[in-house]
């Protein structure tokens, strides 16, 4: 028989705030379904959902759930009746107190005194397999690894390997997994052997990676965004990755991929952000007059399985009634934000020429052309907005050009994150190091120092004198890798 339990659960936190739960459990104790109204609790598994079925189980186990003495008709006129046990030898008899999957329920209780197992082992889903894949990741040791059943840890290969169109949505395993302890003391030849291994299984499948864009819409407020993120080459990455020369050293790169270093807010970002939802309303204003039933929604981090390595996040995907789906790339450039878009086309630096068209060799062609083809959309809208007007183009996806740009992409990753990933040796020299360097020339601080303006820079500081600075700039000042930017 099929039973529906609910109940308002309070939050672990916060006095004040309670959830709607509920649970839907076969007579034989299998949770079929399961829900709550807090923030994890569309993946039907939660701590409210836990502590209303520890409570169920309390309940059944301490007689709550009988029906009462005196609601039965004589019952407490009727004496016990010893007959029903009946004698045996010591060796068979059962002394030791029954354990948690051996308590009756009503359903499952018998008349001999027996327990009845639970038929049906309750699997993990949704976050809580991830929150499992991320602590035995970090804390292999942990004490959680030992108090929980070795089933509930082991569903992660059943569950994983599982195609049945009703398996619960989970996020994939992040690219961190790879790494191991052990992998640093590896010979090369035994390292590059793992790393060939590892590279042939990277894999996300299309549920999975339907399900990590909707999880990671908040961007940088998702946790999750941040931890798929390490690892991966991003959109706005790429032309940096695709020009950087051998006489450059990739560190700072590196770092910045990994997520080794901190990110730092400067004046031009901030400018982007604040004005991002404003550019974004005006574009869609003008968009709508132009096609049926015209949105654009919010995106979070976009996967490929045929690039697993790669990810973007574009400010919007675009849909209409009369034509493909396109991504969206807004960008608010705070070195134009008081300028009308046609005297930014004076500057050479600007990404439009006087065409009207987005510049190839710019680093926003690279980034709108990578999300078009991690995406699988044939085109993407690059909108540029000021204080004073908007520009709006419709870019085609350049098959060639990406082509061309993922052998690099792939060699990068290939040759330098892939060996990070799985070693961490970056991040151990940068800890057991003395003080941050900055600058090209990879010093610690000293003398007078300039930020970028430029939001894709992952330099940052530099020193006056290693970029021929004297004094400090009167307007916005960029580096010598994004300048124009």
């Amino acid at each position: 028989m099929t039973r529906l339990v609910r109940a308002v659960v309070g939050a672990g936190q916060k006095e004040k705030t309670s959830y709607q739960t509920w649970v839907v459990a076969e007579g034989s104790g299998e949770v079929s379904s399961a829900h709550c109204s807090c923030m994890a609790g569309l993946g039907e598994v939660c701590s409210h959902v836990a502590a209303l079925l520890f409570y169920i189980e309390a309940a059944v186990r301490n007689g709550e759930t009988d029906v009462a003495t005196t609601s039965i008709l004589c019952a407490w006129s009727q004496k016990a009746s010893s007959g029903k046990v009946q004698p045996a030898q010591v060796v068979d008899i059962d002394f030791a107190r029954p354990s948690r999957d051996r308590l009756p329920t009503n359903q499952g209780s018998t008349n001999d005194g027996t327990c009845c197992s639970r038929t049906t082992p309750m699997q993990p889903r949704g976050d809580a397999m991830t929150l499992f894949r991320i602590i035995r990741e970090h804390a292999p040791e942990a004490r959680l690894f030992k108090m929980l059943p070795s089933r509930l840890l082991d569903a992660e290969e059943t569950d994983t390997a599982s195609e049945d169109d009703d398996t619960p949505e989970m996020l994939p395993l992040p690219l961190s997994h790879i790494y191991r302890e052990e992998n640093r003391t590896l010979s090369n030849d035994d390292l590059e052997g793992y790393l060939i291994a590892v590279y042939d299984c990277l894999t996300i499948s299309q549920p999975e990676a339907d399900f990590l864009e909707r999880s990671t819409r908040k961007q940088s407020r998702s946790e999750a965004w941040k931890i798929h993120r390490m690892g991966r080459l991003t959109a706005s990455l790429f032309h940096r990755v695709a020009t950087l020369k051998d006489s450059t050293s990739p560190t700072s790169l590196i770092s910045h991929i990994m997520g080794y270093s901190s990110s730092i807010s400067t004046t031009a970002m901030k400018w982007g952000i604040d004005h991002e939802e404003e550019a974004r309303r005006e574009f869609i204003g003008l968009e709508q007059q132009n096609h049926k039933n015209f949105s654009v929604r919010k995106s979070g981090l976009v996967v490929n399985n045929s690039w697993p390595y790669l990810g973007a996040t574009p400010d919007g995907i675009a849909e209409c009634s009369c034509c493909d789906r396109s991504v969206v790339e807004i960008k608010c450039p705070y070195k134009y934000r008081f300028s009308d878009i046609g005297q930014a086309l004076c500057d050479k630096d600007f990404c439009i020429d006087r065409s009207n068209m987005l510049k190839s060799t710019h680093s926003y062609y690279y980034q709108l052309q990578g999300q078009m083809a991690i995406a699988d959309v044939p085109s993407g809208y690059f909108v540029v907005w000021t204080t004073e007007s908007i520009f709006i183009t419709k870019v085609k996806r350049d098959h060639m050009f990406w082509n061309d740009l993922v052998e690099k992409l792939e060699s990068f990753f290939l040759r330098y994150i892939l060996p990070e990933l799985a070693t961490r040796r970056l991040n151990q020299d940068c800890s057991s190091s003395s003080p941050a360097v900055y600058c090209s020339c990879k010093r610690t601080e000293e003398g007078r120092m300039i930020a970028c303006d430029s939001e894709l820079c992952t330099t940052i500081w530099y020193h006056f004198k290693c970029v021929n600075l004297k004094r400090k700039p009167a307007g916005r000042w960029y580096c010598p890798s994004c300048k124009g930017g």
